[in-house]
């Protein structure tokens, strides 16, 4: 509360949520925000919780043995090693199971799942479980996280041996 008294352009957070209620975790991320585009603010935050990076974050950079060794807006650096996001669909009843296996679809009862390109258009594939005859009940996306990255990125290898 001291840091803001005076409106500052740049505001140093360490982990600014770290052990509290949900309610007031909120309440916190939703200031940083308004900090940020009313104020005009620069916000340097280091966090380790990936979800409420990609929250808070236009720009973000990992840092490893006091290096940073990935830096670039949030977006884009997470999909650098993501091509792909995975469809849910929950179809009423499913009568041509080869016909939707052929089309790349996984098929288990009357769950459908699909990983298709970031570029390409969901339309299209609604269009065509739509146009063969299925009633689609639920669409879930899962797009990849920040979270996601960082654990394929720590798959790979430490992030200092790139």
């Amino acid at each position: 509360a001291k840091a803001l008294m005076n409106k500052p352009r740049l505001l140093l957070m360490d982990e600014p949520t770290l052990g509290l209620d949900p309610d007031v975790a909120r309440d916190v991320r939703k200031e940083v925000k308004r900090l940020h585009k009313e104020e005009g603010a620069t916000i340097l935050l280091t966090r380790h919780y990936m979800h409420e990076v990609e929250q808070l974050c236009n720009k973000i950079a990992f840092i490893d043995k006091g290096s940073i060794i990935v830096m670039g807006i949030t977006e884009r650096v997470k999909l650098k090693q993501f091509s792909t996001y995975d469809v849910v669909i929950k179809v009423k009843e499913v009568r041509e199971k080869r016909l939707l296996e052929k089309a790349g679809f996984q098929v288990s009862g009357n769950i459908l799942r699909k990983q298709i390109p970031l570029e390409q258009n969901l339309s299209e594939i609604l269009a065509f479980l739509v146009k063969n005859g299925l009633t689609i009940v639920n669409l879930e996306t899962r797009k990849p996280t920040l979270e996601d990255y960082f654990v394929k990125m720590l798959g790979k290898k430490s992030f200092g041996d790139e």
